[in-house]
């Protein structure tokens, strides 16, 4: 009988044992299943890729689906449309008056970056290095004078949770200036040893260049967002019900992949791929990721500069209570009967009236928010724009083009790859704290809840002290 007992009893334990097991496997299986589906993007780009390299007919500029509209102008249109039905334009009209902001966004993208491509290439140039092909070098250079990209920044600022209406706002004042700037700022840098690739030397003409880009901006940019934002005035509910049901939260990314998709196919279809050699690509890979990171981090020390931190002898949280606490006194003086009724010099003196240089200083220390959306609007540069100065400056030069186009084809992706993986650490630096403004926001609340809460406390103790006796 003891040996009958026994033998469920060795069964039982050993079920006991492999359950475990099995629970395990499937926990390992999830985690490695959640963490491909993560990388979903990559995934799907590597696809793009081999399919443009393959069939680069479909999807290029002139291509079968024709590319620069199917793809170059409806899917940024797409993104901006729903841009325009997520934002209140009260933030959009909060953002665009932060002139801090958009000046060193702007000197950055345009002057700052470039000049220091310039640098490199031409310290490259100089070495004599017969194996970097200098056409290569001078696509770098002009690919460092575009303007920051608008898609990429838009889907990458959301998912980092920094300040969207302001990366809508810098994009959409970089490109608007980009169709003007770049070309000049091309012609400032191709002199001296890059003189060969000077498209003064046989250019086109930039006409061609101002009115794709304006056309560009005019359906892809103004009007998807002038449409998202009546949607949102007229059809609040219905809109968000609608990104809610059909569950469209990877819609950005999606059309960020068919604007990267015409990118490629025209490249391939250029032959740009094949009119450098190997050796240039794996240093144009190299490089193009070195210096995203570089100019990143240039720009983190920028717009968060130490100095600041010594001159005001405070952290990063006291800056932000002391510039949330100035910014609470505007809103008071702006709500007051005087303000209302002063005419626009009184308004502009009431205004900043107890502004000292401690609040002028600490206006250069920005918040985590802002300080993300300029990471990735500085950094980051435009295929779109690119393209175009590219075609309508060098179209008489047909050979070279194919050399140009690599270096901003290859950043425009690897600036897209390298940005995803920055989303997750951005995201979680923000949130850590709730982020500068929602700190010093939520920290004042509190110190005038505690206050009203003692004055109400002492108010009613003396008015129990003054009460007399019966």
């Amino acid at each position: 009988m003891a040996t009958e007992n026994s033998i469920p009893e060795v069964i039982q334990s050993t079920e006991i044992k492999e359950e475990p097991v099995v629970s395990r496997k499937k926990e390992i299986a999830k985690q490695v299943w959640d963490y491909l589906y993560s990388q979903w993007f990559f995934f799907a780009l590597a696809i793009l890729i081999i399919i443009a390299r393959w069939w680069p007919q479909f999807a290029k500029d002139n291509g079968l689906i024709k590319g620069q509209y199917s793809l170059g102008y409806l899917m940024p249109a797409i993104i901006f449309f729903k841009s325009g039905s997520d934002i209140p334009f009260s933030d959009i009209k909060t953002n665009m008056i932060k002139w801090r902001q958009h000046v060193i966004s702007q000197t950055f993208s345009f002057l700052i970056s470039s000049s220091i491509a310039y640098g490199f290439c031409l310290a490259i140039i100089k070495s004599n290095n017969k194996n970097i092909d200098k056409w290569t070098l001078a696509g770098i250079i002009v690919s460092m004078c575009c303007p920051t990209t608008i898609a990429s920044n838009i889907v990458m600022s959301k998912k980092s949770n920094a300040n969207f209406s302001l990366t809508i706002c810098s994009t959409v004042l970089g490109n608007s200036l980009g169709a003007f700037i770049s070309p000049a700022v091309v012609q400032l840098f191709m002199k001296g040893e890059f003189d060969f690739a000077n498209p003064a030397n046989n250019s086109s003409g930039v006409t061609g260049v101002y009115r794709r880009v304006m056309k560009q901006l005019g359906c892809c940019l103004f009007v998807p967002f002038f449409i998202g934002q009546m949607v949102r005035i007229w059809y609040l509910s219905e809109i968000q019900w609608f990104w809610k049901t059909f569950r469209l939260t990877k819609l950005g990314s999606v059309c960020l992949l068919m604007i990267m998709f015409n990118s490629f196919s025209t490249a391939f279809a250029q032959h740009a791929f094949t009119s450098v050699s190997h050796i240039n690509i794996i240093f144009l890979c190299f490089f193009n990721v070195g210096l995203y990171l570089f100019l990143s981090l240039l720009t983190y020390f920028l717009v968060r500069p130490y100095i600041v931190l010594l001159i005001l002898k405070m952290n990063a949280k006291e800056i932000a209570i002391f510039k949330r606490q100035r910014s609470f006194e505007v809103e008071e003086i702006k709500e007051g009967d005087e303000y209302k009724n002063a005419n626009f010099i009184q308004k502009f003196k009431l205004a900043n009236n107890g502004l000292t240089v401690k609040h002028f200083i600490a206006n250069f220390w920005f918040d985590k928010k802002d300080t993300v959306s300029l990471l990735l609007c500085t950094a980051a540069k435009t295929a779109a724009l690119g393209v175009a100065i590219m075609t309508s400056e060098y179209g008489a030069d047909k050979d070279k083009i194919g050399q140009l186009l690599v270096p901003l084809v290859l950043y425009q992706s690897e600036q897209v790859i390298v940005a995803n993986f920055q989303t997750t650490f951005f995201k979680k630096w923000i949130n850590l704290g709730e982020g500068d403004e929602e700190y010093a926001a939520r920290y004042i609340e509190e110190r005038e809840e505690k206050r009203q809460a003692e004055n109400e406390k002492k108010s009613l103790t003396s008015d129990s002290t003054n009460q007399d006796p019966k």
